[in-house]
């Protein structure tokens, strides 16, 4: 409970107890957040009202707006965003890739931009730009690609950003052309495993046919010894 993080003699945060709970970067965030010197208790308030009590009339209000708002996407996005998951998945690449993908098309990555949304940071500045916000829309890019582009594409991006983590805990940032160079390699050997069972399928199936008139096919069967007895 958040009620445990608090000195209640000292009027102040128990930050031994945050310290060791809580990420260093966590901790020092919690820690700058002012407390009431007055540490009134906890209550219950109903947010759609002004006195905070709640109303069967504001509940009835907050159903209505939710079931307007339901029916607005669903009759314009849904069946846009059905064909937009079915492409997704089926997209050629590994499962890992796949799942990436879809974290991006959620928008659910630790972006800066989202993590300063969820209160855990509080810039958002890029930090390969300096200008901008790190967000999905700043990162990442928007394109018509064919399947093996787009394979490709998705395999690039999760690369980048598997770097950045790879950057944010001590590793070395790769060139473009060595981030290229693996998902090509990644991607091709991943492609050449899911065609192998297919290959030796059609080997198995194939028959031998015979040759066309006025040609003939004569199977001989013989043997050479050096000496007769």
């Amino acid at each position: 409970m958040v009620d445990d993080l608090n000195d209640l003699e000292n009027k102040s945060w128990n930050l031994n107890l945050i310290n060791s709970s809580f990420l260093p970067l966590e901790a020092e965030i919690i820690g700058g957040i002012p407390l009431s010197n007055w540490f009134l208790e906890d209550k219950q308030i109903w947010g759609a009202t002004s006195n905070g009590l709640f109303t069967v009339r504001s509940a009835y209000q907050i159903a209505m707006d939710l079931n307007r708002k339901e029916l607005a996407s669903s009759t314009s996005n849904d069946s846009g965003m059905r064909l937009f998951w079915r492409k997704l998945w089926k997209i050629n690449v590994p499962h890992q890739i796949s799942y990436f993908a879809w974290r991006v098309a959620n928008d659910i990555l630790p972006t800066k931009a989202n993590l300063v949304h969820r209160h855990v940071l509080l810039d958002d500045t890029c930090e390969e730009c300096g200008l901008m916000s790190e967000s999905m829309v700043h990162f990442f890019w928007e394109s018509n690609w064919s399947e093996e582009d787009l394979a490709l594409a998705i395999a690039i991006v999760w690369a980048m950003w598997t770097n950045r983590n790879e950057v944010r805990h001590g590793g070395l940032r790769k060139s473009g052309d060595q981030l290229l160079f693996r998902c090509k390699q990644y991607l091709d050997d991943y492609w050449a495993v899911l065609e192998a069972p297919v290959k030796m399928q059609q080997q198995l199936e194939s028959k031998w046919i015979p040759p066309d008139e006025p040609s003939y096919k004569i199977n001989v069967d013989g043997a050479v010894f050096a000496s007769k007895k």
